[in-house]
């Protein structure tokens, strides 16, 4: 696996982020799913992320939501389409506001 740090001005659209705060909460996902993250979002581009934070799928800005973060995590799925990238961030954003 290559490893190499980024900024976010180089996410691509369709990079999936992990994250973990400090948050009891996140503490409690990442016990229970025995992982470093306890947290999902995707990048949509022009900064912003969609993301299911109980009770709702959301999308918000990537500043406001990453100001909290312990530490984040970019995973980018090569050999995918921009048709592919378009077509799971519009179903993404069909989900914005329905339950989780």
């Amino acid at each position: 696996m290559q490893v190499k740090m980024i900024t976010i001005g180089q996410l691509r659209k369709g990079d999936v982020i992990l994250s973990t705060t400090a948050d009891a909460v996140s503490k409690i996902v990442k016990f229970s799913t025995n992982s470093k993250f306890s947290h999902a979002r995707l990048y949509a581009g022009n900064f912003k992320i969609i993301e299911a934070v109980d009770p709702i799928v959301r999308d918000e800005n990537i500043f406001k939501v990453m100001k909290s973060d312990l530490y984040t995590v970019v995973y980018r799925m090569a050999g995918l389409t921009e048709h592919q990238k378009t077509n799971i961030i519009s179903y993404a954003f069909k989900q914005k506001g329905e339950g989780i």
